[in-house]
């Protein structure tokens, strides 16, 4: 089963939505999505992987 998990650039205070990513269970990326973004954006891996892990986490509750 997969899910799709919104990734944030939580460095904004509003923390706007910057692609999506679909994972499985295990939470391993099986697909980005992005959207046109005006401007350079970049988010760490790290920082990604928090994201998906509390999205899964989330999930579980």
């Amino acid at each position: 089963m997969s899910r799709t998990v919104p990734i944030r650039n939580t460095k904004i205070h509003k923390k706007p939505r910057v692609f999506d990513v679909t994972v499985n269970e295990e939470g391993n990326i099986l697909e980005y999505r992005i959207q046109n973004i005006k401007g350079n954006i970049s988010i760490e891996e790290a920082e990604v992987k928090k994201q998906i892990k509390e999205a899964l986490a989330e999930r579980a509750v």
